[in-house]
């Protein structure tokens, strides 16, 4: 693949998983359309070229949501979230992270990559793929309770806007809760993470920081109440989940490590990271590791890790 024709790989698809159709602003939560407003389209545009992808050709493949525009790469299982956020202030283990983003130096406007799950309303209980691994029993008021244990308000919690990872336990796999439709005015941070800084010098998600303090708050927060969310918290699977897009988000870094904001990345290392996320989206990125039970065994597969993009999937001929 020449590094030229490597937007021309990805294609933009619209959401059919959402409660609204998202073709309009709701003038209750902002005035301001990001794809006709002069200072914010430019700025989505530099963003996007930054990346190596081009403007979407019709403005019906952005979703205008309360505060944020999502587009939707359908080849890669990845979204881009568009608006005001204020990311630090969303750092939460219940909180699907971003794998990178660019924020306007002079404000808060930010267009960031986000991985697909899959959703919670593909997953009932009684579907074959959920069956016996859920790890929380009342859903959407457990991922609540466990947000707002981690740090942030919980609101707006309905299955359309959280999905699942699927990570090991026990020798087993099972679904882990996370929300993915965002918003820092919906999900206000309730502690200080002033001292904390999850980007590095020239501004860019840096992955290790965001990790680090992904894990202080996990060791902060105090779980009680029921068994289910006190087991999660011991066995660490919301640090499990973060960990499992870490790759991605160091592929990116690597490609815009050392450059200030509006130099173009390194082509080639910007190529490896969308092929990476290509290959969660198609195949499922292979972890190796050692058996811990025979150390002297060979490297074997242990885990596929994926992206999804099943914002896709149509039920019938309405919005579920």
């Amino acid at each position: 693949m020449s590094e030229q024709s490597l937007s021309k790989t990805f294609e933009y698809g619209q959401c059919f998983t959402s409660q609204l159709r998202g073709k309009a602003v709701r003038k209750r939560f902002r005035k301001t359309d990001y794809f006709e407003n002069p200072q914010t389209l430019a700025f989505i545009k530099q963003a996007l070229e930054l990346y190596g992808l081009e403007m979407p050709t019709s403005k019906d493949d952005a979703y205008i949501g309360a505060h944020h525009d999502l587009l939707f790469l359908n080849t890669h299982g990845v979204t881009i979230r568009i608006g005001n956020m204020d990311l630090k202030q969303l750092t939460n283990p219940v909180i699907l992270q971003p794998l990178h983003y660019i924020k306007d130096p002079t404000s808060d406007f930010t267009v960031a990559l986000y991985p697909g799950l899959k959703p919670a309303i593909h997953c009932s209980h009684g579907d074959p793929f959920a069956l016996g691994r859920w790890i929380l029993s009342d859903e959407a008021a457990d991922v609540g309770y466990l947000m707002d244990c981690f740090g942030n308000e919980p609101w707006d919690l309905h299955k359309h806007n959280w999905g699942f990872i699927e990570v090991e336990r026990d020798g087993s796999s099972v679904l882990v809760p996370l929300l993915f439709d965002m918003d820092d005015q919906f999900h206000p941070s309730e502690i200080n993470r002033e001292s904390f800084e999850i980007v590095d010098e020239n501004g860019w998600l840096d992955p290790e920081k965001m990790r680090h303090l992904i894990h202080h708050m996990h060791g902060q927060a105090t779980v009680e109440c029921f068994d289910e969310a006190i087991q999660a918290h011991k066995d660490k699977l919301y640090l499990k989940t973060f960990d499992y897009h870490q790759p991605l988000r160091h592929a990116f870094a690597r490609a815009f490590k050392g450059i200030e904001f509006g130099q173009m990345p390194d082509q080639k290392k910007l190529n490896q990271a969308w092929d990476m996320a290509k290959n969660y989206h198609d195949i499922g990125y292979c972890v190796f590791g050692k058996n811990k039970v025979d150390l002297c065994s060979k490297r074997e597969l242990m885990e596929r890790r994926r992206l999804h993009s099943e914002w896709r999937q149509k039920r019938g001929n309405r919005y579920v």
